[in-house]
């Protein structure tokens, strides 16, 4: 069974979106379940929660929530904002971390999965034009076959043909 990688990218919806007070301190919280929609994971959801601790972290949050849909004139809209854009098929990349905060009582650690950012990702490619063809078929052919096959090429080894490779070239001139 797959399950969620640290650090890894997926692409989602935002699940529901809340915003208001944590009624065990009393804090404003703003929060987003991300569902993952694609892949072996297609389904399942995580949570990210805004840091408002600092204004930089603070630019990150605003950063994530108009990514999920806010609009981000005014906060008392979020939860429509981000829901409307969701229903709408709003998907977007966001990544996972394991979080963690000390150990329980019972000696494991107190680990938990959640979302590190959203909307940030690789960005879609555009379209290729004929032009774009051209050239890249033109790389292509001025490269000729100077890779190995992959099947006992020695990957790592310096005996891929490369010029670049590690071993095939005399650099025992460089200062370090």
């Amino acid at each position: 069974m797959a399950d969620l990688q640290h650090d890894a990218e997926y692409i989602g919806k935002a699940a529901s979106a809340e915003y208001g007070k944590n009624p065990k301190n009393n804090k404003r919280e703003i929060r987003i379940f991300m569902e993952i929609v694609e892949g072996p994971l297609a389904g399942r959801r995580v949570k990210w929660t805004a840091n408002m601790k600092t204004d930089k972290s603070i630019a990150y949050s605003k950063r994530d929530m108009i990514a999920a849909g806010w609009k981000g004139k005014d906060i008392a809209t979020f939860v429509a904002d981000v829901t409307a854009a969701a229903a709408s098929g709003l998907k977007v990349p966001f990544t996972t971390r394991l979080a963690s905060n000390g150990v329980n009582e019972d000696g494991t650690p107190n680990e938990w999965w959640t979302v590190g950012s959203i909307g940030v990702g690789a960005v879609p490619l555009a379209k290729a034009t004929a032009d774009d063809d051209r050239d890249v078929n033109d790389w292509f052919g001025r490269a000729g076959d100077v890779a190995p096959s992959g099947r006992g090429s020695g990957r790592g080894s310096g005996s891929s043909g490369h010029p670049n490779a590690p071993g095939n070239s005399d650099d025992s001139d460089l200062p370090f």
